[in-house]
């Protein structure tokens, strides 16, 4: 028993707990349930728990960016040549997946994580089982794209796609879902990174304008599959307010003619 109490409170168990990853099913402020605007409204403890929690967990990816770039020029090999996106060939199609994590240099990777961090954070904040769901597909729509239409005498590597994908989920979430909160963050985001969306247009030869297009789609799709639906929630309260009133209309009869009051059946569904 006193070694599973020592793994429990070992470093890399203690962030896992810090960011809710542990907790999926959980209610946490960053479970899989994420930032749901009907129990934490903007300036609430529970709020601020989750935003700062997403931002920390963004923050430590970056730090896995640059290690893996820094084993890129330590160790032997090259790779971006093993796991880029190589259009057209068949050799290429595992980029789809590791191309994200590679970089051309350090200043390459530099102007991705200053995007990925303040648009990660707010796609972690939904949610970290929605969050993962949303990266994958993001990532298989913009390896896919860039592999289908990119320059078949390139190789295509960077987290571009996913910064496009990550700002095409969260302009249209807000559309989506129909949330003011949503509709708010779509709105700062757009004020802030709209003007990169002219990089979704064919322009400078060394810049995979397919990667940003079809991430982009990729994260307004995902803004789909992965809406939050609140059909569950609303059909229970409804069923509680008919209950209510049943309940109501039994008291107002029991007083009018001085007989107790039978109880009637709860409809709500268990659980």
């Amino acid at each position: 028993m006193a070694s599973d109490s020592r793994v429990a409170s070992g470093p890399v168990t203690w962030y896992l707990r810090y960011v809710g990853i542990d907790r999926l099913g959980s209610r946490s402020p960053l479970g899989s349930r994420g930032l749901d605007p009907a129990d934490a409204r903007f300036g609430t403890d529970v709020f601020y728990a989750t935003i700062g929690r997403a931002f920390v967990a963004m923050c430590a990816v970056v730090p896995l960016l640059f290690a893996i770039e820094l084993a890129d020029r330590l160790l032997p090999g090259d790779f971006e040549v093993s796991g880029g996106i190589w259009p057209g060939q068949v050799a290429g199609l595992d980029g789809v997946i590791l191309s994200p994590f590679l970089h051309a240099d350090l200043a390459h990777l530099y102007g991705n994580s200053v995007v990925l961090i303040p648009l990660g954070t707010f796609v972690l904040a939904t949610g970290v089982a929605r969050s993962i769901g949303v990266t994958v597909l993001i990532m298989l729509a913009a390896g896919l794209g860039v592999w289908f239409l990119g320059d078949p005498g390139s190789i295509v590597i960077g987290a571009s796609g996913v910064v496009f994908g990550y700002l095409g989920y969260l302009l249209c979430r807000g559309l989506v879902e129909h949330s003011w909160w949503n509709i708010g963050v779509a709105v700062l985001i757009g004020l802030v990174y709209g003007w990169q969306i002219t990089g979704i247009l064919p322009g400078d030869s060394r810049i995979s304008w397919q990667g940003h297009l079809f991430g982009f789609l990729g994260g307004a799709l995902a803004a789909i599959v992965f809406r939050r639906r609140s059909g569950v929630r609303t059909r229970s309260g409804g069923l509680r307010a008919r209950a209510g009133g049943l309940r109501a209309r039994a008291g107002l009869r029991a007083r009018a003619t001085g007989d107790p009051a039978e109880p009637e059946p709860d409809p709500t569904p268990a659980g």
